[in-house]
């Protein structure tokens, strides 16, 4: 009786995998969300040593590089919402790394600087993303990264232009 039951399930799976068919565009969405939370567990990883997750790192090079800034800024360069942005602020405030500053003619504005402790690891957290990126796709060849990076590029854009016309459909 049991190997019946383990005989069905089979015949189950392999009629399963025979009528539902995974399409190549189906399988790209399912391998750059598998790539996205790679990098960010590698990422995670790496940057754990300075006391950050890895899209802390991103978010305060950036301030770093920019001698400071406006959060508007930061949530446009981050591309993504501004609770969240205020989130990894937050922490990167409560670590040290960020301080605030009032903006002349606005209290209600605050300014985003980088500590000295931020510039004394931005070096090294730069070089952390520069060999993260060279285990990733260093031995690529040139024009496969630039036809890679033109259709990465391609499918951002269509996404924007998806969630932009779902969420205009939606209100």
């Amino acid at each position: 009786m049991q190997q019946k039951k383990v005989s069905l399930r089979i015949v189950c799976l392999l009629t399963f995998k025979e009528v539902i068919k995974i399409d190549p565009c189906q399988k790209m969405i399912r391998l750059n969300k598998e790539l996205s939370n790679l990098i960010g567990k590698y990422m995670d990883m790496r940057t754990r040593k300075f006391g950050l997750t890895g899209i802390q790192g991103v978010a305060l090079m950036y301030v770093c590089e920019n001698g400071g800034l406006n959060t508007g800024k930061l949530i446009e360069f981050m591309d993504t919402s501004k609770s969240t942005v205020s989130a990894i602020l937050k922490r990167l405030y409560a670590k040290g790394f960020i301080a605030l500053e009032t903006l002349e003619g606005d209290s209600r504005c605050k300014k985003v600087v980088p500590t000295q402790k931020a510039m004394r690891v931005k070096s090294a957290l730069g070089n952390e993303f520069t060999d993260i990126a060279a285990q990733l796709y260093g031995d690529v060849p040139p024009d496969k990264l630039a036809a890679a990076l033109e259709f990465q590029q391609l499918a951002v854009s269509r996404a924007r232009a998806a969630l932009k016309s779902y969420n205009d459909k939606e209100e």
